[in-house]
């Protein structure tokens, strides 16, 4: 089976880009050939480089809207189908979902289109509807609808219209890791938050929270990079948080995460992050907000707590319950790593879209 894996961004490493790397790898493994076209950005193609996989990077394949880019962009998406000849499509992502089915279609290939989060949730008004009615339009070029929460799921049956046939739930998943042993004890509660630094991540709400802690007994590290850096570097400094470490873009999260004792997120929109299935793997508790498919990650009070979107004094309240207790610490962070076991590893991954894809294609 040829694959030809398409992902928006190479420039920076998001949960759609680590999970096209991470199902190429496995299917790779499992026999296909497989190639990912990536748009333009070295960061995601060393990765895949190093992971022993074929890559392309098309820099017309751009994120933003651009009719000029975007057209020279599906006949070079064309020619590369014609010379790659792929048995089917998986496209990842808004912009590569768009002129991907176009291009597909033309040439008669199997189209697979993973959701991570509708576009249009980001936004309000005109332009939300008008993201909605490209989707909705785009419906017929799509032959399976891959969708990572049940309330993804919901929004393209009831809002696009999408057949139940057509749409099938997929979490996403990842590769364990071996054991590091037991995580050190430390007397201050390590907190962590990897996520791009852009508005619908609302890292302020978190410093936010924090400020309202007392100092001395938590140090929160932030990986990540983007537009909202510097404006949240200078909210820290307003602020006094003196304990909080911006790290910037890093390649080494799970060695970061196995040195910390408690994840959080503070999205305003999110749709099954892979930040947080990581947490869950390396045996942390997740304070998250409750949006998107969250919930199906986080039970609340088992293997961490949901807070409202944008609620500083919710959110300060649980950070200072788990920061206050080792206890509950261990605990949910137990039962958050039992969680990732039962439901969200590449294997279980990696099984059901295999299997999509052997149905698509004695369809086709």
């Amino acid at each position: 089976m040829k694959i030809l894996y398409v992902v928006t961004r190479g420039d920076v490493i998001g949960g759609a880009s680590m999970h096209v790397l991470e199902l190429a790898e496995d299917m790779q493994r499992r026999g296909c050939d497989v190639t990912i076209l990536l748009g333009p950005g070295d960061i995601v193609a060393q990765l895949a480089q190093q992971r022993g996989l074929t890559t392309i990077v098309e820099p017309m394949l751009l994120r933003q809207i651009s009719p000029w880019h975007d057209l020279r962009c599906l006949f070079r998406l064309s020619r590369l189908l014609r010379q790659i000849k792929p048995d089917l499509v998986h496209l990842h992502s808004a912009k590569a979902g768009i002129l991907g089915r176009i291009v597909a279609r033309f040439h008669q290939l199997p189209v697979v289109y993973s959701v991570h989060g509708w576009s249009f949730s980001m936004y309000q008004g005109a332009m939300a509807r008008w993201f909605q009615r490209f989707e909705r339009a785009l419906l017929p070029l799509t032959d399976l609808l891959v969708l990572v929460c049940q309330r993804d799921i919901r929004i393209a049956v009831d809002i696009l219209g999408a057949s139940p046939t057509q749409v099938h739930l997929v979490h996403n998943g990842i590769a364990d890791l071996p054991a590091t042993g037991l995580r050190a004890d430390s007397a201050i509660c390590r907190l962590i938050s990897v996520a791009r630094f852009e508005q619908p991540k609302d890292q302020a709400t978190l410093l936010n929270a924090l400020a309202q802690l007392p100092a001395g007994h938590w140090h929160l590290k932030l990986v990540g990079s983007g537009p909202m850096l510097e404006p949240c570097r200078q909210l820290a400094s307003a602020l006094g948080l003196t304990q909080v470490e911006f790290l910037g873009e890093r390649a080494d999260v799970p060695e970061l995460l196995a040195q910390s004792d408690v994840f959080v997120l503070s999205s305003k929109s999110e749709s099954l992050p892979v930040s947080v299935i990581e947490a869950m793997r390396s045996g942390l508790p997740v304070v998250a907000t409750n949006v998107g498919g969250m919930a199906e990650l986080v039970e609340e009070g088992v293997n961490g707590y949901l807070v409202e979107p944008q609620s500083t004094a919710s959110l300060s309240q649980r950070l200072a319950a788990l920061i206050n207790d080792s206890s509950i610490r261990r605990r949910m962070g137990t039962k958050a790593r039992e969680r990732y076991l039962q439901d969200f590893t590449l294997q279980q991954n990696g099984d059901q879209l295999f299997n999509l894809y052997l149905q698509l294609l004695e369809a086709a």
